[in-house]
């Protein structure tokens, strides 16, 4: 996220730490200020991009420039590039980029980047179902389906929604990696630490910490190996 307080020192340990790490964009239209003008993106008394809830109002009543979506996704692209990262694939925050008015921009922007991998978030509807949080979200994605996957490549699988906030995350993650599918999945996580920058900017807290725990742990490699799963990043696509 480029327009974030963490993004610089996120650089500069995935140069020291992980240099062989695959990065993408993870495309920011909700939070902050934006790295672009672009006025219908954001609150004029403020500056700022508008809310989740908002911007999907208004990007279902047509009230979203494409050409803003165009220039921010560029933008975006272009202060990652600049420190040296090579792109693997375009996501973005709460899945914003999958809004039928503001996919073709993404995609389009992307692509004009060199970008070619982007994330579908579609996940099973038979994966825990009974964690009605992960339901609505995949409802709310089913109603913006985006249109066919040939304007991109992505993973054959998508899986992680239902993993969110759940109690046992290790739990959950070994049921997710003994029934994966053939072919490629992406696994979607969200690791971190709290702390006040992080309080201010988002209300996903304690389970990332959790998270953080369990993908260390391991048994968590363990069942990885035994059941034959090769880790890889989007630059293998």
């Amino acid at each position: 996220m480029v327009n974030t307080p963490g993004f610089d020192d996120a650089i500069a340990r995935a140069a020291f730490e992980a240099p062989t790490l695959g990065l993408g964009l993870h495309l920011n239209l909700i939070l902050g200020v934006p790295v672009s003008r672009v006025p219908s993106l954001t609150d004029p008394a403020t500056g700022a991009f508008w809310p989740f809830a908002t911007l999907l109002r208004r990007a279902s009543f047509g009230q979203i420039d494409r050409a803003d979506v165009t220039r921010e996704t560029e933008a975006q692209l272009t202060r990652l590039r600049a420190t040296g990262v090579r792109i693997t694939h375009v996501d973005s925050h709460r899945h914003t980029h999958v809004h039928r008015a503001l996919w073709p921009a993404v995609v389009g922007a992307a692509a004009a980047a060199g970008v070619s991998v982007v994330r579908i978030p579609r996940e099973r509807w038979g994966t825990n179902v009974a964690n009605w949080r992960a339901t609505t979200t995949k409802l709310l994605l089913a109603v913006n389906r985006v249109g066919s996957r040939d304007a991109v490549r992505t993973p054959d699988h998508f899986t992680g929604i239902s993993l969110q906030g759940v109690g046992d995350f290790r739990a959950g993650l070994f049921r997710t990696l003994d029934h994966l599918q053939s072919g490629t999945t992406e696994l979607m996580v969200h690791p971190g630490y709290v702390d006040d920058a992080l309080r201010a900017q988002d209300g996903y807290l304690a389970p990332r910490e959790g998270e953080v725990r369990a993908l260390v742990d391991p048994s968590v490699r363990e069942r990885i190996t035994a059941r034959g799963i090769a880790l890889v990043n989007f630059s293998a696509m």
